[in-house]
């Protein structure tokens, strides 16, 4: 790939795949805890015959929260981490290298060239924050809607996912590519 067409290179962000899949194992771990004890204590809770409302502790109140609890935290940990395990396969190596003219994607040793009249809208959503929401990777996300019809998406797990969001907003809709950093400068 001839990057030489893009001008100089300004900056690259990395996806830092290391802290989604740490996440993701996490998650995972947390279902395997939740389903390993909710489902056979929810099995346990169910299947013995059933007695007078007053004998039978399955008509108390609050008497499945602990097996429902488990299962549910279990179902939680599947959702979150699963999704999280596929996206740290998919993008191995990912990395977006931005120039004067465009961006270059890398992503598991493929690499797409894109200029900046390549892309149709830049949609910034959310804040970078911590907690929560910036350990999964939704505090902040950035879609890319490009003239072929792909979409190319980035959030927190990106370095600087803000940074880079601005810079190609700002030479998509603003006209104002980014500069390269010269020697005298820094």
């Amino acid at each position: 790939m001839e990057t030489e067409q893009l001008g100089k290179r300004v900056a690259e962000h990395w996806t830092d795949n290391g802290r989604r899949r740490r996440t993701a194992v996490g998650f995972l771990v947390l279902a395997a805890i939740g389903l390993t004890a909710g489902v056979p204590l929810s099995i346990a809770y169910f299947a013995g015959p059933w007695g007078s409302v007053a004998e039978d502790p399955r008509h108390w109140a609050g008497s499945g929260l602990l097996p429902g609890g488990l299962v549910a935290l279990g179902l939680v940990g599947l959702a979150f981490g699963l999704p999280l395990l596929v996206k740290t396969i998919r993008s191995k190596g990912e990395c977006f290298e931005v120039y004067e003219q465009g961006i270059v994607h890398r992503v598991a040793g493929t690499a797409s060239m894109i200029r900046w009249s390549d892309i149709v809208s830049v949609r910034l959503q959310g804040v970078e924050r911590t907690g929560g929401p910036h350990t999964l990777g939704i505090d902040f996300q950035c879609v890319l809607r490009l003239t072929d019809h792909r979409r190319l998406k980035f959030n927190t797990f990106t370095t600087e996912a803000p940074v880079l969001a601005a810079g190609v907003d700002a030479a998509v809709n603003q006209g104002t590519p980014p500069k390269p950093v010269s020697s005298g400068d820094a």
